[in-house]
């Protein structure tokens, strides 16, 4: 089975958006982090662009064309996925806030796959692959084709592999370099993101570690390894904040051009906790506890997030907006990235991003933290005069 996708890093960059985000990041790099936006998304990984969820359009076809829903919810076939592009991709056109989705392989893998997998779901949801079947014998298609391990943690983790092309070769090419003896997801996409912030030097990103149980010791040893093998000081960590910045949020300016931190990892439960002496993960992740959909937003000039002023004080992270129709079934009917981000929320979380959506994370701050200029695409006059 396969699925027409974009060749990795190939993606086109709209000019006026790309002007907009830089202009705006440079105008951020002076103060704290604390006032700087990070554009994210969902599940970053777990893309069509690596194989996942391209059996989707097939299983919709078996189904007249139709929408899958399992569960009550949007499943995407159980795989998570979220995504078109890759996470390369997703940094050109501006993203900075990369959501990974960790579980451990020897846990959820047929292979017993040593270390941390990147996948979204342990095991497949056995009422899936039987609807699907019903759907094909109604067709009267005996071979569907298809392996449903490939909708969990099982197979999927070998999809990414299996998908990589040209990008596989950086990544290879570090682990010929000890980095590790295997072809470990986890590991190609920390290179990845590696590859890209040593070409783009006066970037930051943050990586959001989706952790789906408490990690135990020997998972958090093995995971903090690689990332210090890999990305080495340039790691921003709890401990730089409590002896470089007295545990203040400084300005990316500092972090970048004094001290050479380019990027910082969180997440959101316990077990990546200290390794080898140093904490390198942020735990609980710098957004807690204001995550927040629809509901959670009064919108601008309130600009209140879970009743909360929160501009300037804490950082906060907006959801696409989730609505749950007349049959209980959770739909995505909207987005409040772009009112999050007239609010001045420091992540926007997108689904399926794509460079022609991600204007709407532009925004100018112009002097109090209740006025705000919110710039639309169609306002390129606006940006000029600034």
């Amino acid at each position: 089975m396969c699925a027409e996708v974009c060749a990795i890093g190939s993606v086109e960059v709209d000019a006026w958006t790309d002007y907009a985000l830089k202009f705006q990041r440079w105008l951020q790099m002076n103060d704290s982090m604390l006032y700087y936006e990070f554009p994210g998304t969902h599940n970053s990984h777990i893309s069509v662009a690596y194989g996942f969820g391209i059996e989707r359009d097939y299983v919709s076809a078996l189904h007249d064309g139709g929408e899958l829903y399992w569960g009550g919810g949007d499943l995407n076939l159980g795989e998570g996925v979220d995504q078109y592009l890759s996470v390369t991709d997703q940094l050109n056109i501006g993203i900075r806030h990369i959501e990974v989705d960790i579980n451990w392989g020897p846990w959820v893998t047929d292979t017993f796959e040593e270390g941390i997998v990147i996948c979204h779901s342990p095991v497949t949801d056995p009422d899936i692959p039987v609807q699907i079947k019903a759907w094909a014998d109604q067709r009267e298609i005996t071979d569907l084709q298809y392996e449903p391990s490939r909708l969990s943690c099982q197979a999927t983790y070998v999809t990414f592999l299996d998908s990589m092309n040209e990008a596989s070769v950086f990544c290879f090419e570090m682990i010929t370099l000890k980095i590790s003896k295997k072809k470990n997801i986890y590991i190609c996409i920390c290179i990845y993101i590696k590859k890209w912030l040593d070409t783009n030097v006066n970037d930051f990103v943050i990586v959001y570690f989706d952790t789906k149980w408490d990690i135990l010791p020997e998972q958090a040893e093995w995971g903090t390894n690689q990332l210090i093998s890999i990305f080495g000081d340039a790691i921003f960590t709890p401990e730089d904040q409590k002896q470089l910045f007295n545990g203040t949020w400084p300005s990316l300016s500092d972090l970048i051009y004094t001290h050479g931190k380019r990027l910082l990892f969180e997440n959101q439960k316990e077990g990546w906790t200290k390794v080898n002496g140093t904490y390198v993960v942020f735990t609980p992740t710098i957004w807690n506890p204001y995550q927040y959909g629809a509901d959670g937003l009064e919108v601008f000039p309130k600009c209140l997030i879970q009743y909360n002023f929160t501009y300037g004080v804490s950082f906060t992270r907006a959801l696409d907006d989730t609505v749950e129709d007349s049959s209980g079934i959770q739909r995505q009917y909207r987005s409040i990235i772009d009112t999050a981000t007239r609010c001045g929320s420091n992540i926007v979380r997108f689904n399926y991003v794509k460079y022609v959506v991600v204007w709407k994370a532009i925004y100018c701050i112009l002097s109090a933290p209740t006025f705000f200029f919110f710039i639309k695409k169609k306002d390129k006059d606006r940006l000029k005069m600034l």
